[in-house]
């Protein structure tokens, strides 16, 4: 991959058939992770569901999803009562534009609307956080945490 540079207001990198398959694969697994804790349309309303206890059972969705209160369980739990439909489709929308940027790549060439960087940059970061407790202690050595850490680096250096 080259790194990222600006094409006027949009960023352009350039990932080979390898790089965007990679990709491709981590945010789909990234949506596949998060949809079971989406809305569905035959859910009660927010105020009568308990939070899904999947959050703090997997550790790579309690990096996506911190407690927002440690120290108060009880306001935890309503804080992801109440935003944890809209944290979860944000999240799944973000990686959503990720993966139809990388579809529509020109000849590898990946042109990234000023409007999609942020959902590159949560994605991005999202993929780390999940990647890190997947891998855990062998993360220091993992090319692939490593390299999207670089992306995110590459991306950032030239807004």
């Amino acid at each position: 991959m080259r790194a990222f540079t600006r094409r006027g207001v949009a960023l352009q990198a350039r990932l080979n058939d390898n790089e965007s398959a990679i990709l491709l694969a981590l945010v789909g697994e990234l949506i596949e992770l998060l949809t079971p804790l989406g809305p569905r349309a035959d859910d009660p309303p927010f105020w009568e569901v308990d939070p899904a206890p999947t959050w703090r059972d997997d550790p790579a969705l309690a990096r996506l999803f911190p407690d927002a209160y440690r120290d108060d369980e009880s306001a935890s739990s309503d804080f992801l009562r109440y935003t944890q439909a809209d944290q979860v489709i944000a999240k799944c929308e973000a990686a959503s534009i990720v993966a139809i940027d990388i579809d529509d790549a020109d000849s590898g060439w990946v042109t990234i609307p000023p409007d999609h960087i942020a959902a590159w940059l949560k994605t991005l970061t999202n993929l780390r956080l999940v990647l890190s407790e997947r891998l855990g202690d062998e993360r220091d050595t993992d090319a692939v945490y490593f390299w999207c850490g670089w992306m995110l680096e590459s991306m950032l250096s030239v807004l």
